[in-house]
């Protein structure tokens, strides 16, 4: 539709107009099947997700896929979740594909291909976690 004077057409004429002008086209009255989704890709997926496991009754700890290494202390209010105690990056970087509790105060963690941290908190509370040893292994 060409229209000499636009204002003469109803607004909502025009609108359907314009819609149409772009490419998108009218099944019937009020319902439009789009030509293309307005759905862009603007960010990353990760392949690696995130690794997680309680340290003891109170404390959890989490790994990403960054190497960055956190550990949470469980939070008795009921609006507030849990707290960070402590966070660390893994020595080698590298993303945390594995945690494991060994012992009161002590868990394991995967550093690289070919190593494994093992973490410890002398005081039990967590916010002194600190690298016990590196543990090396043959990788496959």
């Amino acid at each position: 539709m060409n229209h000499q004077n636009p204002k003469a057409v109803p607004r909502v004429l025009r609108s359907r107009e314009h819609l149409a002008a772009q490419g998108i086209s009218f099944l019937s009255a009020g319902t439009m099947a789009p030509t293309a989704l307005p759905i862009t890709a603007d960010g990353v997926t990760y392949t690696m997700a995130q690794e997680t496991t309680w340290n003891d009754t109170q404390h959890f700890a989490v790994g990403r896929w960054d190497g960055s290494l956190s550990i949470f202390a469980s939070n008795a209010s009921p609006t507030a979740g849990p707290v960070i105690s402590k966070a660390v990056n893994t020595p080698a970087f590298e993303g945390v594909q594995m945690i494991t509790w060994l012992a009161p105060g002590v868990f394991a963690s995967s550093n690289d291909e070919s190593s494994i941290i093992v973490w410890s908190s002398p005081s039990g509370n967590w916010t002194d976690l600190q690298v016990m040893a590196t543990l090396p292994f043959d990788r496959p």
